[in-house]
């Protein structure tokens, strides 16, 4: 029988199941979907956001994405607000 890897370990769960792990596709969906969700938070109006129930760094993400201007700033900064 071939030697286990150091990765393939069985994990005790003290009988709670383990949580499941998402595949890098189902992860990359989630993302996607995040970042569509930022993308339509940035088309609000900035009075309407204040009545939404964000954190002060989502906000503060979304008002300096208002202010910038160079098409490469504002693609990083929809990136970091997904």
């Amino acid at each position: 029988m071939p030697r286990k890897k150091q990765y393939q370990w069985d994990v005790e769960t003290n009988g709670q199941e383990a949580p499941e792990q998402l595949s890098r596709s189902a992860k990359k969906r989630q993302s996607s979907a995040l970042q569509d969700l930022g993308a339509e938070l940035t088309k609000l109006p900035v009075n309407e956001l204040d009545r939404l129930p964000l954190t002060p760094d989502l906000l503060e993400a979304l008002r300096l994405y208002a202010r910038i201007s160079n098409r490469e700033g504002k693609r990083r900064q929809l990136q970091f607000i997904g």
